[in-house]
């Protein structure tokens, strides 16, 4: 992780995670700065040495970058958080996907990182990935993502409760690829 000044110099820089080996990287694939500027969230793809797999990965650091927690999540193969995002009363929430099982990933966790809920989610049988999404005012989520693996190529939009009891999900089919 890097921050930087308006000008793009560098104030400080982190590393996080293992290098264990050259064919298996952590990956880190979104970054949110913490409301009032007291840290940042991170969530990523840990490569677990120990039983062979990806697992979905999230961290919290301090103002300066310095890591205050970390957890992984699953261990069943290519797993990966896409998305983190900040909820209100503190807190953030990690959208992905869970590459062996073929579903979307939604985890609730508190500031401290104790995980609040999670959801292994499917639409209809395929590949399905969880890209992004967002707190709606109702406390729950509203996400979106895609299915690519039936020769297809769909999204897919779902909206959870603030439990992450999900209230309605949709595929659209798309007619060509762009």
């Amino acid at each position: 992780m890097m921050k930087t000044d308006s000008t793009g110099a560098v104030i400080w820089t982190r590393t996080y995670g293992n290098k264990v080996n050259t064919n298996a990287d952590d990956i880190a694939a979104n970054a949110v700065e913490i409301p009032g500027g007291t840290g940042y969230y991170l969530a990523g793809q840990f490569w677990n040495q120990a039983n062979g797999t990806y697992e979905v990965y999230v961290l919290k650091t301090d103002a300066t970058g310095n890591k205050l927690w970390s957890r992984t999540m699953f261990n069943g193969g290519y797993d990966k958080g896409m998305r983190v995002e900040n909820v209100a009363g503190g807190g953030c929430q990690v959208i992905g996907w869970l590459g062996n099982s073929s579903k979307g990933y939604l985890c609730r966790l508190n500031s401290s990182g104790i995980i609040v809920w999670q959801k292994m989610i499917n639409y209809l049988t395929g590949g399905w990935v969880l890209q992004s999404g967002r707190q709606t005012p109702d406390g729950g989520t509203i996400s979106g993502g895609y299915n690519n693996e039936l020769g297809t190529n769909e999204m897919w939009l779902l909206k959870t409760d603030a439990a992450g009891a999900i209230m309605w999900q949709w595929g659209y089919a798309m007619s060509a690829t762009y």
